[in-house]
């Protein structure tokens, strides 16, 4: 992204605030060496700023930005030695665009620094420390947060986002057909996660989160992630994944057949969560609920339940009973950006769609045992996710590359 993206980004936050200084600090350095440092998506989004103890404070007023202070650590050639080269607080400012750049003082100095008795403090609720420092202060102080405003912000992808989104799924596309490429021959999960390790690393990019590669009855484990164990023909396996490329994520879900052909129950099941998949994506477009697409989806996979005879009764019925909630028990999808789980403002359920949103579509049925269940079927999770842009007369899905129909997926596995 270009300085003047983040500055432009920055005038927005501005507008919306009207009044007070906003304060966001990224998260330090993990106290252990192994873990993987990630930095703060709010603070890349305003300024680029990627390294440790970094912070950006912007005064506020009238809708206007009258100061912009970015913090960055000091060259330190102890600690470059450990981790890498640092920019400094010259090079940060210059790369980045900002008005001024110092020397990170702690999170106790930047309060300091930029808050006076009575002012509006923007802070991150993910920051209570900060919060608690502010309201100490002076009893004047006003402390609200950040967190919805920035959420309104992020929710909408101007065009190099959705660009950098669709890289993402591309990779992420082509490391899911890897893997089915990868079927039959493979012994366990681990040897898929083994596919998408190397397509991922080979384009420089890394697992945006921990992947889900689930046979059989592991695929009923919503956050599944050991990826450990064997695999075996006559089941099914489900690969949760997505690429982090250039800051920007994926996340796409296929449920594959592990010998390479579905039997004809298993394509019944698959059949039906793929009909709630297409009825969802066709809702999709500006002034349509989330809940509206979770309605569409729940409705397809009530009458695929129903016409296996696995559940009986009325659609409505069917939809509202404890059973169906059992078998589909998560939301139909998330918004997505620099993160797998992008903020959205107020309720996901509620948050209607507009031009320049992506969010992902993903319906799932997770059968147990119950009575009614072939028992071909029982303890058997299918889950079909793609992402989706909203465009002002409707939605492109960005995924597509990843093959989803069963003639497609059979004929990937038997190439």
């Amino acid at each position: 992204m270009q300085p003047e993206t983040h500055a432009r980004r920055r005038r927005r936050l501005a507008a919306r605030l009207k009044y007070g200084t906003a304060i966001i600090i990224n998260r330090q350095l993990p106290d252990h060496h192994a873990d993987i440092f990630r930095p703060d998506p709010d603070l890349f989004y305003l300024s680029g700023l990627t390294e440790h103890h970094t912070a950006l404070a912007l005064t506020v007023e009238r809708g206007r930005i009258v100061a912009e202070t970015g913090y960055c650590p000091r060259r330190d050639r102890d600690f470059e030695r450990w981790h890498g080269e640092l920019l400094g607080p010259v090079r940060t400012r210059r790369q980045l665009g900002l008005e001024a750049v110092r020397p990170w003082p702690g999170v106790a100095g930047i309060v300091t620094e930029q808050l006076h008795p009575g002012m509006l403090a923007w802070t991150k609720s993910s920051l209570p420390r900060l919060a608690v420092l502010c309201k100490h202060r002076t009893e004047g102080d006003e402390v609200r947060e950040l967190d919805q405003e920035l959420a309104r912000l992020r929710m909408i992808k101007d065009r190099a986002e959705m660009q950098a989104i669709a890289r993402a799924c591309a990779l992420t596309a082509r490391a899911q057909l890897r893997v089915l490429r990868s079927l039959p021959g493979a012994g366990s999960e681990a040897e898929l996660q083994a596919e998408l390790d190397h397509a991922y690393a080979r384009a420089g990019a890394q697992h945006a989160f921990r992947p889900i590669v689930a046979a059989g009855r592991n695929a009923c484990i919503a956050h599944y992630g050991a990826n450990r164990a064997p695999l075996r023909k006559g089941q099914l396996v489900l690969v949760d994944t997505g690429c982090e490329l250039e800051r920007y994520v994926a996340d796409i879900t296929r449920t594959y057949p592990v010998s390479g052909r579905f039997t004809p129950a298993q394509r019944d099941l698959y059949e039906t969560v793929l009909a709630a998949q297409q009825a969802a994506i066709r809702r999709a477009r500006p002034g349509v609920s989330m809940q509206s697409l979770q309605r569409a989806a729940s409705r397809e996979l009530a009458y695929g339940l129903k016409s296996m005879g696995i559940c009986r009764g009325k659609l409505e019925n069917i939809m509202a009973s404890e059973a169906f909630n059992r078998f589909y028990f998560h939301s139909i999808g998330h918004s997505i950006g620099l993160d797998a789980h992008d903020p959205t403002p107020g309720a996901r359920g509620e948050l209607k769609l507009s031009s320049g949103m992506a969010i992902t579509i993903e319906p799932g049925l997770y059968l147990d045992a119950s009575k009614g269940i072939p028992p071909e079927l029982r303890h058997t999770g299918v889950r079909i996710e793609d992402v989706v842009a909203i465009k002002p007369s409707g939605r492109k899905v960005l995924t597509a590359a990843a093959v989803s129909s069963v003639a497609a997926i059979e004929e990937r596995a038997d190439a």
